[in-house]
């Protein structure tokens, strides 16, 4: 929804009576006085429709993020875990090729007990 140049976009203007040899609108004074009294409340009404509109925009703008930020902190939680788990297996093959390289040479050293 884009900012109107008009403060009041959901209001059309009422228009009424004749204009006078004066160039001024004549009506009657009490309709003039009623309408004074309604244009401040319909516009006060269409703002504070704009700023709840805009209020409403702001907040599914947070929401949009927080579920952004959320999905990126978990994609590096799994992250985070897969190179953990990879350093382990490392570390695992490791001692396995440690171990495995020591016993070859204790029996290559160790004579046989047949001989």
């Amino acid at each position: 929804m884009g900012v109107n140049a008009s403060p009041n976009p959901y209001l059309k203007p009422k228009y009424g009576g004749g204009v006078g040899a004066s160039g001024r609108v004549v009506r009657g004074s009490e309709e003039m006085g009623k309408k004074r009294e309604r244009e401040p409340m319909e516009e006060l009404v269409a703002t504070v429709k704009v700023l709840g509109d805009v209020f409403v925009r702001m907040e599914q703008m947070k929401m949009e993020m927080a579920r952004e930020m959320e999905t990126m902190r978990m994609e590096m939680e799994m992250k985070r875990t897969e190179m953990f788990l990879e350093s382990q297996q490392r570390i695992v093959e490791a001692f396995a090729k440690t171990l495995s390289e020591k016993k070859k040479k204790r029996s290559k050293r160790m004579p046989s007990p047949e001989s």
